[in-house]
């Protein structure tokens, strides 16, 4: 095998294995924010001056 099949079959691999990478921490992010539990709290009115 020549150098510059090396060297394509390196950057195919190299792609593939950073695509990966990134595709998995992006699935790890949106796994968290899924699970996160979602709390609504209601804060009293704010009380107004009366003139």
């Amino acid at each position: 095998m020549s150098i510059g099949g090396w060297v394509f079959i390196w950057e195919a691999l190299a792609t593939i294995g950073f695509k990966n990478q990134a595709l998995n921490h992006t699935l790890k992010e949106w796994r968290r924010f899924l699970e996160t539990p979602i709390v609504f709290k209601q804060e009293p009115p704010l009380k107004q001056d009366s003139k």
